[in-house]
């Protein structure tokens, strides 16, 4: 009888020990994870909330702009916020627009000390906000399209030697730039053959580029004026439009103007999936692929697919110097090029106003993130932080492998520090974000690394050990016990009567 029960103990013992080091194991995780995500008090989340853009501020603050529904009711129009982060990764504070009917984010742009947010509808209407470091509401303008105006309408905003502009561009190549105060700048009709895609500023210089139709066909053209309307010059770039496309104009924290944009190499695609394509196959056969791909907008921080890049390939991100006295063009560098397994998902360009020196001499003027996965169904997908440096070098990124149910989005803050805005989704399907520095995308991947491990443990405990399997354990035991404890008596009744 005693050595029955002794073997039962033992065995009650056994399994306790093994379920309170699962138990642990488990509420270690998801304390650790947890607390990894654990936001600030104050800090707003919505199921709603999507990230647009993350800017670094010259005060040292990040300021996370996105679109939210209004108590996440799908019927009601999307509202616009800024959130406000400080050195320290705390939440400071979070300003808000509500947008009416039809309306959404067009676009967003900052110099760390102003954020522009530009919102336009389908009516030819759109608005224009410029948002202070702080979070502020600096100044607005709403533009509509003229009661005589037939065609098309197109809007632009940006900065300009410090102040917000606003353009329009009517017909393709009429063109209105005013100040936010509603204050016209300058009007230009350009040549009926040309036909504005883009506006921007930089270095106080407004840049307009678009495609000028002639004789070749349609090619990429660049006009420049100043502050006053007076051209500066107007040039022509001899490239193929089906495999490049001009996104904006910028002024670096290395002092010189860069045009930027994406372009597509034909060449390259055909002999990784046709190696037998002749050069005319090239030239004709993916002219459409390479149409698709210059023209996709893809979202801000969207994670490339390696198994989609067949059908839906990628562009690499070209940048080239411009005069913004003359025109003349630069080489045009690719600092990272794209393929199956690798593609540039976000850049942003670093505040001017940051003189910031990075080692060996260099100037890092823009960060570039990369995001990939194996297909749609992985359960993980691999992101890179890069830094451009003035030499159009760039420098090295350790992989950080996130899951595939986690967001991240990594960058350079003002001070050189590296940043990542994290999010996971809680049970309410709400997703929570945080926000922490690293010295460098090895510190990055250390933490992203541990976290990953820590959910897969959690996964994989919720996975095995189920109620059925606890209850399946408990009825085994309870009969294991039971028959042990007959048995032993049954043992003991005979060797009595013996």
């Amino acid at each position: 009888m005693e050595r029955g029960v002794n073997v039962v103990l033992r065995i009650i013992i056994i399994v306790l020990c093994f379920v309170l080091a699962v138990s642990a194991v488990y509420l270690f995780s998801v304390r650790y994870v947890n607390s990894f995500y654990k936001a600030d008090a104050n800090d707003m989340f919505m199921t709603s909330m999507t990230v647009d853009a993350i800017y670094p501020m010259n005060d040292g603050r990040l300021n996370v702009v996105g679109t939210f529904l209004q108590g996440d009711d799908i019927l009601s129009n999307p509202s616009v916020y800024v959130k406000m982060y400080g050195e320290d990764g705390r939440f400071l504070d979070v300003a808000g627009l509500s947008m009416e009917r039809d309306f959404r984010l067009a676009s967003s742009c900052s110099d760390g000390r102003v954020t522009v947010l530009l919102l336009v509808n389908n009516e030819g209407r759109a608005e224009i906000y410029a948002v202070s470091q702080e979070g502020k509401i600096d100044g607005s303008l709403s533009l509509s399209k003229a009661e005589d105006e037939t065609g098309s309408v197109s809007y632009f905003a940006g900065i300009y030697g410090g102040g917000v502009f606003a353009a329009t561009v009517a017909g393709g190549n009429r063109v209105t730039v005013k100040d936010v105060e509603g204050k016209t700048l300058f009007e230009k009709v350009l040549s009926e053959d040309v036909a504005v895609s883009g506006v921007s500023a930089a270095g106080g210089v407004f840049f307009m580029n678009g495609t000028l139709t002639g004789g070749d066909g349609k090619l990429p053209c660049v006009f420049a004026f100043d502050a006053e309307g007076k051209e500066r010059f107007n040039i022509t770039v001899s490239e193929d439009l089906s495999s490049f496309r001009i996104d904006g104009f910028t002024k670096a924290r290395d002092g010189k103007t860069y045009m930027y944009g994406r372009r597509f190499n034909r060449q390259a695609y055909a002999e990784m999936f046709f190696p037998d394509a002749t050069d005319e196959d090239r030239a004709v056969k993916f002219t459409s692929v390479s149409e698709k791909a210059i023209s996709t907008e893809r979202e801000f921080g969207a994670v490339l697919l390696s198994s989609d890049y067949y059908s839906d390939p990628w562009c690499t991100f070209f940048l080239c110097e411009i005069s913004p006295d003359t025109g003349s063009l630069g080489l045009i560098n690719t600092p990272l090029s794209d393929d199956s397994s690798f593609g540039i998902s976000d850049v942003t360009f670093l505040p001017e106003g940051i003189a910031l020196e990075e080692e060996n001499g260099k100037t890092a003027i823009a960060t570039m993130v990369s995001k990939v996965a194996a297909s749609s169904s992985s359960d993980k997908y691999c992101v890179s932080c890069y830094r451009l440096y003035h030499d159009m070098s760039a420098s090295g990124s350790a992989k950080i492998y996130m899951p595939s149910d986690f967001y991240c989005y990594p960058g350079k803050a003002a001070d050189g520090r590296y940043f990542c805005y994290d999010g996971i989704s809680d049970t309410s399907g709400t997703v929570r974000y945080s926000l922490k520095y690293y010295d460098g995308t090895e510190s990055i991947a250390r933490e992203q690394n541990l976290l990953s491990v820590m959910k897969y443990a959690v996964n994989l405990i919720l996975g095995i050990v189920d109620r059925r399997l606890i209850a399946y354990m408990v009825i085994f035991l309870i009969l294991y016990i039971t028959a042990r404890y007959h048995g032993a008596e049954a043992v003991r009744k005979t060797a009595g009567e013996a």
